[in-house]
């Protein structure tokens, strides 16, 4: 998975987005402290999200060259375990916690374009129907919001 989210410049990757279905995401990038965060969250459940707004800039890998501004709380209380079955409840906040939220968004059968409104999703119509054309050239394809 990392080789995968490496090649296509991404920060974070679910595994039902490369057709795995299990609970289980990663995340790997440099914070602003050129600081490396590099972890595994299997079977992850959010327990506590709370805080205040951020808007931020999001795009993802399962929808590319689609960027919108989408608002989520910036706390998070998360249990998972890692790689070596290790539990842990861990608080995170700030970047790390709109990174968690949207990739666990993707474990839940969501994508970030979910948190836009229905007149956004109609306006960016044409463009996903395009995207979508490109990763399934079947002409009788419909896309559903």
């Amino acid at each position: 998975m990392y080789d995968t989210m490496g090649k296509a410049q991404g920060i974070g990757l679910a595994a039902p987005q490369i057709g795995i279905s299990l609970r289980l995401f990663i995340i790997e990038y440099n914070n602003f402290y050129k600081k490396k965060f590099k972890q595994v969250f299997i079977n992850p459940k959010i327990l506590k999200i709370y805080g205040s707004y951020l808007i931020t800039k999001e795009g993802c890998l399962s929808i590319p060259n689609i960027l919108e501004n989408i608002i989520r709380k910036n706390h998070l209380i998360l249990e998972y375990y890692d790689e070596n079955w290790k539990k842990y409840k861990q608080h995170f906040n700030g970047l790390l916690s709109i990174i968690i939220q949207h990739e666990y968004d993707h474990i839940e059968g969501k994508f970030f374009l979910d948190h836009i409104s229905d007149p956004k999703k109609l306006f960016l119509h044409n463009q996903l129907k395009k995207i979508s054309a490109k990763i399934n050239p079947n002409p009788n394809n419909n896309l559903h919001f």
